[in-house]
């Protein structure tokens, strides 16, 4: 059974959403204070028409705090039962939460990730919503990041913060070895 670490879900009935879609990606970013496994991400979601699958996925960050690298693991959604209609702003709040399964991948407590989301089949009128908090956000261990290039480029929004929850198992310990002391 997956326990909760991570999240930002104090103001569930979120305020606001925000959109993504083809080249418009977003991430949030996260500071585990425990070392664990991830397992799965928990996001506030809908769709406009059809943005197709909707790809998840948990980066490490750069010495600014935009995410940054490969993706160290990721899941997929598809964007068919998600609810629908309408626009992605504050008006259809608040969002549902969705589930989205990746492969476990063990976080460091205090080291900063991002969960990064992105739906490139989509445009400007087949497009994902998510639900934010921009009235009072008091992540402390992250942010908004957003954009405009597939990832190549990202910037921030420090008055924001994506309603999210990381889910995932106790990270077995690593026990290493010292060769020079193993016998062969």
């Amino acid at each position: 059974m997956a326990t909760l670490y991570e999240r930002y879900n104090v103001n569930a009935d979120n305020d606001n959403g925000y959109s993504l879609h083809s080249v418009f990606w977003r991430a949030q970013t996260f500071t585990p204070l425990i070392g664990h496994r991830i397992t799965e991400v928990h996001l506030m979601l809908r769709r406009i028409t059809n943005p197709g699958l909707i790809t998840v996925s948990i980066r490490g960050t750069d010495g600014a705090g935009h995410p940054a690298g490969l993706d160290l693991t990721l899941g997929t959604l598809d964007s068919g039962p998600l609810p629908s209609g309408g626009t992605c702003d504050g008006i259809f709040c608040p969002y549902p939460w969705s589930t989205i399964v990746v492969p476990a991948y063990v976080l460091l407590p205090g080291v900063q990730y991002a969960i990064v989301v992105r739906a490139p089949a989509g445009n400007a009128l087949n497009c994902l919503c998510y639900g934010v908090d921009e009235t009072a956000p008091t992540y402390a261990g992250g942010r908004l990041e957003h954009s405009g290039d597939s990832g190549i480029t990202w910037g921030s929004l420090a008055t924001v913060d994506w309603m999210f929850e990381e889910w995932g198992d106790p990270a077995l310990p690593v026990v290493q070895t010292d060769p020079a002391t193993e016998i062969t």
